[in-house]
């Protein structure tokens, strides 16, 4: 009996828990379209991201709009499939073909007037170009080698709206419980300023969803309060952390009018984080600063980028004094050959 693949059915769960989550972003809005090329440019096949993209449509749409959906998704996947055969790889025409199919969802059954369903349009044309940037981060780098600016900034705007999405397909409570642990785990990798890059990233859906950036200086809080106690002991920056949140709540007021299960969801992920085990952080660890350039190193190469630089200024005034000593001897033969 042929064993099962655990990664595959990972791989493509994952699949299925992207689409939903996109679905959720607006009611009736096919968000998930936005995915399709950043799958199947990253190695997924056309035929089970197909399956995939299908068992999740009766969910969130009716059978109208929900056939011309599969159809979309049809489209996408055919052509992924002829590319695969004539084993030739999908570049930026991907964002041609999508926009192909998102006319059927700009004149076909969906909610929503014309106008609203054009911009609806270029936003999951504007999501397809973040989407396959970090779906390749994940599933074609697999964080082997370190990414570059672009594909880091489209990760971020990507886990945003992404977080975004599970807000709507769960809650506020339970995406503010995991991202908290979250940020506490990338204190704990981090231990420098990049933790507050997190923070803010973590932080920006559930202010968007609340319609207030008072949470953004909150998580702000909370990564200085791990960082100035993590180099000493997970428990005591959870402690301490457990204290701002509570101080917090106490001021605001709301610290006897919480429900019991909104407690929990405050005071949980820094529980969690005490009994996260060892070997999960070190091999994060490791894998994180595998890619941190080393003090001495980065020292050493300033320095040869400013000796390097000094060299340049020296040839460049060299250069500048034969020109103007070129230009005196013109001037001096001309001035010759006018007394002759």
């Amino acid at each position: 009996m042929k064993k099962l693949n655990y990664k595959h059915i990972l791989k493509y769960s994952s699949l299925i828990f992207s689409i939903a989550v996109f679905n959720s972003l607006v009611k009736g809005v096919p968000f998930s379209l936005s995915l399709l090329p950043g799958f199947l440019n990253s190695g997924f096949n056309p035929l089970e991201t197909l399956l995939c993209f299908t068992l999740t449509i009766p969910f969130y749409f009716n059978l109208s709009s929900g056939y011309q959906l599969f159809l979309q998704a049809l489209f996408m996947c055919a052509i992924s499939y002829v590319y695969i055969k004539k084993q030739i790889k999908m570049r930026y025409e991907s964002m041609l073909y999508l926009g192909i199919t998102l006319l059927v969802y700009l004149f076909g059954n969906f909610e929503g007037n014309l106008y609203q369903k054009a911009i609806y349009s270029a936003i999951i044309g504007i999501f397809s170009i973040f989407s396959q940037q970090a779906i390749s981060l994940v599933f074609i780098n697999k964080f082997t080698k370190k990414a570059d600016r672009e594909q880091s900034f489209c990760a971020c705007v990507f886990a945003c709206i992404f977080l975004f999405g599970l807000i709507n397909l769960f809650s506020v409570e339970i995406v503010y419980a995991a991202t908290v642990l979250l940020l506490m785990t990338a204190c704990y990798l981090y231990k420098d300023s990049r933790a507050y890059a997190v923070a803010i990233c973590l932080s920006i859906p559930i202010a968007l969803k609340q319609k207030s950036f008072e949470i953004i200086a909150v998580y702000a809080l909370y990564c200085l309060t791990a960082l100035l106690f993590i180099e000493r002991s997970k428990l005591m920056a959870s402690l301490c952390a457990i204290c701002v949140q509570t101080a917090l709540t106490f001021i605001s007021g709301a610290l006897f009018t919480f429900e019991l299960d909104s407690l929990l969801y405050c005071f949980l992920p820094f529980v969690l984080f005490l009994f996260l085990p060892e070997k999960l952080f070190n091999g994060i660890e490791k894998r994180v600063k595998k890619f941190d350039t080393p003090i001495i190193l980065r020292e050493i190469i300033n320095e040869e980028r400013a000796e390097l630089s000094s060299k340049l200024y020296g040839l460049s005034t060299a250069f500048s004094n034969l020109n103007s000593s070129l230009s005196s001897f013109d001037n001096l033969t001309l001035t010759s050959e006018k007394f002759i």
